[in-house]
């Protein structure tokens, strides 16, 4: 759903912009060239928004896979150490998934907001 409001709003700007008035070229220049940089800058901050969501959006997503994966690690790894299958490569996995929780909640979390 959000993919589609993302993708619909460049149509709804493009929508705009063709509707707008068309000034006829006995008006002054400047009223001309003030009105193509705004619909110019119009369009640069749709599209810097856009680009802003895709990338919260693939951060999320990112984070998401990254706690499956050290959920995964850790449990797998304290299976294999508590058994004693293998003690040492469950340790190793424990350590790891350690390791990226910390990162993935501590940095990534931290992240600033993309401004």
């Amino acid at each position: 759903m959000a993919l589609l409001v993302g993708l619909a709003m460049p149509l709804v700007v493009l929508q705009i912009t063709l509707a707008s008035p068309i000034y006829s070229a006995h008006e002054y220049p400047s009223v001309i060239l003030e009105s193509f940089q705004q619909m110019l800058s119009t369009w640069i901050s749709v599209a810097e928004e856009m680009i802003r969501w895709i990338l919260t959006n693939i951060l999320n997503l990112l984070a998401r896979i990254g706690r499956l994966i050290y959920v995964t690690l850790g449990v797998s790894g304290f299976t294999l150490w508590s058994t004693g299958l293998s003690r040492y490569t469950g340790r190793r996995l424990l350590i790891g998934a350690l390791m990226l929780a910390l990162f993935l909640e501590v940095f990534v979390r931290n992240l600033p907001e993309l401004a």
